[in-house]
């Protein structure tokens, strides 16, 4: 009773932050949008204006995954290229690696590898490990390197970085 209790105050206070987060998120992409119409043609204007806009449709998501995060989960499973996925995610990230000036290293299974998952589920699972590995690391300096490979009938996939670890806190709340 009390973890339900819970779980219903959790569902109310996402639902506040969504409201008040997404009203200040609505008006800069508009003003962004406006911008971007009004703006001189301005390469490093317009690669500001693009970040905004792609930074704004992304925090948008995360507020729909956190409501989505106080709601019973509905997987909708198919089958899809797990290096595909991959490299998918690594574009969502691109502006952090390129501020960051990451060196990315790929080491795929040759083959490729078909696996069964939530698509939009398993990218933002690996958004946030590559962001936190793009975080750990040291401007001009970091290196990440995504690995998959095939052990029995099971893909693996590593992501590793150069950076300084997670220290003992860190490690015992990595999955909450």
């Amino acid at each position: 009773l009390k973890s339900m209790e819970k779980f219903t105050a959790t569902g109310r206070i996402a639902r506040t932050i969504a409201h008040e987060v997404r009203n200040p998120l609505t008006n800069i992409s508009l003003a962004a949008e406006q911008l971007q119409e009004s703006a001189i043609k301005n390469s490093e204007s317009s690669m500001l204006l693009d970040m905004i806009n792609r930074n704004t449709v992304r925090i948008n998501q995360l507020v729909s995954d956190l409501l989505n995060a106080t709601k019973v989960i509905e997987l909708h499973n198919k089958t899809v290229d797990i290096n595909k996925i991959i490299d998918e995610t690594l574009e969502m990230a691109a502006d952090r690696i390129d501020l960051g000036k990451i060196k990315v290293e790929k080491n795929y299974w040759p083959e490729g590898w078909n696996v069964s998952v939530d698509e939009e589920i398993i990218k933002v699972a690996f958004l946030n490990i590559i962001v936190n590995a793009i975080e750990a690391t040291e401007k001009n300096k970091g290196v990440l390197r995504l690995k998959t490979r095939k052990e029995g009938n099971r893909c693996l996939v590593e992501i590793e970085d150069n950076g300084s670890g997670m220290d003992e806190d860190t490690q015992q709340k990595l999955f909450e």
